[in-house]
């Protein structure tokens, strides 16, 4: 296999202002046997203009543009299906590659012992014009680390599937209303190994990989992400029922302390206790780091209560 062509699929939704700089990304690779696919999911910016301009100076550049919007993972699947590669890679609309990323990544990838593996890569992640260094941890059991939503990999940007792989696994669930891709890399590792290449070779913007008090506003986005992690612990029961005791009672506690730290920043009192006290039903959490000491979210949880009706007494 000399050269192997690499797919890269974006899917893209009202990102006008961002968009550019990720073609940009891809059209400044030191590899340049590349196709890229853009999936305009029913933009109402000038998100579609925007790219039509800029894909008559490359060829490699193809566009889908959707008149209905379809959601992330069906606009991935319409990639997926169209890409000709034999490695697959995503890169989000609003993100970009360094441009040594697709060289340094099939390369590591072709080793003997990757050769069927998951791919990930270390990154940057920008906030405020602030770039910092993320260091993926190699970790015990990554499928326990991604239920526990503990492991943060980035996979929307990050993923390097070769494409015989990706024909097993198959396309990106569609019903999930959020953690689509914890959802897809988990069956990744069902059927592979995953291998990290500590190497930055992407830059997510916004701070987005976090479940941070800036992930949510509203009590619906809460709802769809709990609706989005009943389906986590029923897809993937047998996964979890393979894990020892104290593990399974992690990913239930840390999946609730989650919920609920979400209610708090809302000023939420009452959902806020009621997932708190459902999280220490299954036990307390211990940090990774430190572990004789509590989960930093419970000492969070009631800052983010005060500070929340604080801010609501006054707006009101």
């Amino acid at each position: 296999m000399v050269n192997p062509l690499i797919t890269i699929i974006t899917p893209v939704h009202n990102e006008q202002d961002g968009i550019k700089r990720a073609i940009q990304s891809v059209v400044n690779q030191t590899y340049t046997n590349w196709e890229m696919i853009i999936i305009n999911d029913a933009s109402t910016d000038d998100t579609s203009k925007v790219v039509r301009e800029l894909i008559k100076k490359d060829r490699r550049i193809r566009f889908e543009d959707l008149k209905n919007n379809v959601g992330g993972s069906a606009a991935r699947n319409i990639g997926i299906k169209k890409a000709r590669g034999e490695y697959v890679t995503f890169l989000d609309g609003d993100d970009e590659f360094l441009p040594n990323k697709l060289e340094e990544m099939l390369n590591f990838s072709l080793k003997g012992e990757n050769k069927f593996c998951t791919v990930v890569a270390d990154y940057f992640e920008e906030s405020n014009n602030k770039l910092k260094r993320i260091i993926i941890p190699d970790v015990r059991n990554p499928i326990l680390s991604l239920l526990t939503m503990e492991w943060h990999v980035a996979s929307g940007s990050n993923l390097f599937i070769p494409k015989d792989l990706l024909n097993v696994i198959g396309l990106y669930s569609e019903k999930y209303p959020r953690h689509q891709d914890i959802e897809f890399l988990i069956r990744c590792l069902q059927k592979s190994k995953v291998a990290i290449l500590h190497k930055q070779l992407t830059i997510i913007h916004g701070h987005k990989m976090q479940m941070g008090p800036k992930v949510t506003n509203n009590t619906l986005k809460v709802q769809k992400i709990i609706e989005a992690k009943l389906m986590l612990f029923s897809d993937f029961k047998e996964e979890i029922n393979k894990l020892n005791s104290s593990d399974k009672k992690r990913v239930y506690a840390k999946n609730w302390l989650q919920i609920s730290r979400l209610y708090a920043v809302d000023g939420n009192w009452k959902f806020s206790l009621e997932y708190l006290k459902m999280s220490l039903g299954y036990g307390i959490v211990f940090s990774n780091n430190f572990p004789f000491l509590p989960y930093v979210t419970y000492f969070a949880i009631p800052l983010y209560l005060i500070k929340a009706s604080f801010k609501n007494l006054f707006k009101n």
